[in-house]
């Protein structure tokens, strides 16, 4: 693969890299419903356990969908970071396991 191809890979990458953190970052932060912030206090309960097991269905649903999104985003950073080091090394488009070239339409 030439340079060029390898840096427009990498701007790609750090394009969806840039999406991804701000995407975890919401996340992590959106007021008082962020994942940073105790369930107790997101919902403005005294306690998160009820008469009723439903009454808190729907934040508790919300709550683990967004773990589970952020997550996701999580281990993609990861996987962009760790193709961005292949960049860095000039292992990038190989593969990993049997070292044979990985078709460019793969790579895209």
């Amino acid at each position: 693969m030439d340079r060029e191809m390898q840096l427009s890979f990498r701007r790609r990458l750090l394009q969806e890299r840039e999406k991804l953190t701000g995407q975890i970052g919401f996340f992590d932060e959106q007021g008082q419903s962020g994942l940073g912030v105790s369930m107790k206090d997101s919902v403005s309960e005294l306690s998160t356990y009820d008469n009723h097991p439903a009454d808190l269905g729907t934040e508790v649903f919300e709550r683990s969908k967004d773990f589970a999104l952020r997550d996701s985003a999580m281990l993609t950073v990861a996987d962009i970071d760790n193709a961005l080091a292949r960049i860095n090394s000039g292992a990038y488009g190989a593969c990993e396991v049997c070292g044979q070239v990985i078709p460019l339409e793969r790579l895209e």
